[in-house]
């Protein structure tokens, strides 16, 4: 059977009592929140021991999380454009910096709004998710929110920085306040635990270690040391860390905010509220640092926290892997709203009520695409697939060589058995061409490629995507 196109039992039902209480008169709101760069396993509900999420902790508690969620890819565009569209990087064909969406494939806020919803889109990625490339599509209101760069800082461009957490907060507090009495769809994309980091006070300061070397977060010190022109030693990764957990904790602090203006406003249970985040980073698991190179765990294992109406389910751990590729057909479906869209996820609303938690499901996947732009100097390490179960996960690199790692005992992906299991290697091998094929049959949608300008260009410099 193709695993792909596997059901899960009893989903359809179990959303149904999920979304029972709301009348076709007043569906649920919805609000998802993308945290950009954020690795679950830096979140206490997800084991973390520092102290860097408390707001998102509590939020949940309150909810259903997803111990193995899987993004689609490990850079922006194509794990975002995955999570509007609902089908995979190959077929959206966003995998290169001048690709825009395709006006053949609908987005998840154009159907929201088809249905009545009033759509805010919020992006503090001021170089992936902007309207230029088609991700304002569906949104009556779209926003790419900077902020006046400081003097000095990194990632200027044309006298303006990615807004922070606290400005993309504050945007979304308006936006639900302006929203109030019609059902609303809000997207608030968050960006600080991105390079460069530069936490504020106080939570710099909370999180800093003793340390005399020179590394200070910047994209461009990772970028050099991808590249191999700079070495990190075990010091530098541990003062990058302690950076980018206090990216963290600030973007918790806000996150914290909108949420409690939603309780404020009596929004808070009647609102389907769902985290996630678009890839995660490296910090030398894997002999790199940044993000866009490799499809390991530290990639792709994001946090994904849904909150239902009323707090229905809440505390359930929900332990089958589920990718975000699913999570468009999931909210519509909790939302009452059907998905008159052709796409290749598959909703997993079932699972928020933990009822087929024991069910075999199908894996995850994740591509990085042939002409992802990976610098010359970084292709040898680039993966293509990876394919995620509970207990495995499988790689293959852009050359086909194959990786396998049990992640029932081996979490930190140290121990290659693709030799010790030629079994189990062979069938991952099997489902990926299986994979291909169907992406084969879907074709790839023809989108509009946007000429990078000369600003387009400095915006990728100002994020570390070009030197």
């Amino acid at each position: 059977m193709h695993l792909l196109l596997r059901k899960r039992v009893g989903a359809v039902l179990l959303a149904a009592l999920l979304v029972a209480g709301c009348s076709r008169e007043q569906p649920p709101n919805l609000v998802v929140i993308v945290v950009d760069t954020l690795r679950a396993d830096h979140l206490g509900c997800y084991g973390y021991a520092r102290p860097t999420s408390p707001h998102l902790d509590r939020f949940a508690a309150e909810s259903v999380l997803f111990e193995n969620a899987v993004a689609s890819s490990s850079w922006t565009a194509p794990s975002v454009a995955s999570l509007f569209t609902s089908v995979h990087p190959s077929v959206h064909g966003v995998t290169t910096f001048a690709a825009a969406l395709p006006a053949s494939l609908p987005t998840l806020a154009e159907v929201f709004q088809r249905h009545g919803f009033r759509n805010t889109g919020l992006s503090a990625n001021f170089v992936h998710v902007i309207e230029r490339k088609g991700f304002a599509r569906g949104f009556h209101l779209f926003a790419e929110l900077r902020r006046p760069a400081a003097a000095g800082e990194e990632e200027e461009f044309a006298g303006f920085v990615a807004a922070d957490a606290r400005l993309v907060t504050d945007h979304a507090v308006e936006a639900v306040r302006a929203s109030r009495g019609a059902p609303f769809f809000l997207y608030a994309h968050y960006m600080d635990p991105h390079s460069t980091y530069a936490p504020p006070e106080p939570f710099r300061s909370r999180f800093a270690r003793p340390y005399d070397g020179a590394f200070t977060g910047t994209t461009n010190e990772l970028k050099d040391v991808m590249q191999g022109k700079r070495a990190a030693n075990d010091a530098d990764l541990r003062r990058l860390v302690d950076l980018y957990d206090a990216e963290i904790a600030f973007t918790d602090a806000e996150i914290g905010r909108l949420l409690d203006e939603l309780r404020r406003l009596d929004l808070y249970d009647n609102t389907v509220i769902a985290l996630l985040a678009d890839h995660g980073e490296e910090f030398g698991e894997h002999g790199g640092v940044f993000h866009g190179v490799t499809l390991y765990d530290e990639m792709t294992h994001v946090p994904l926290v849904v909150r239902l109406p009323q707090g229905r389910h809440a505390g359930t751990r929900v332990r089958p892997v589920v990718q975000i590729v699913d999570l468009g057909p999931t909210l519509l479906q909790l939302a009452g709203v059907p998905d008159d869209r052709r796409t290749q996820g598959r909703s997993f609303a079932g699972l928020l009520a933990g009822g087929d938690a024991a069910a075999v499901t199908a894996p995850a996947f994740s591509e990085l695409h042939p002409d992802a732009p990976v610098e010359a100097a970084l292709r040898p390490r680039m993966h293509r697939t990876a394919i995620t179960t509970r207990d495995w996960t499988w790689l293959a690199g852009k050359d086909g060589a194959a990786e396998l790692y049990d992640r029932r005992t081996d979490a930190r992906q140290k121990e290659d058995r693709v030799q010790r299991e030629p079994v189990v290697a062979a069938s991952f091998a099997h489902e990926a061409t299986e994979f291909a094929q169907s992406l084969r049959q879907w074709g790839t949608a023809v989108g509009e490629q946007v000429p990078l300008r000369p600003q387009d260009r400095e915006q990728l410099r100002a994020l570390g995507y070009l030197r």
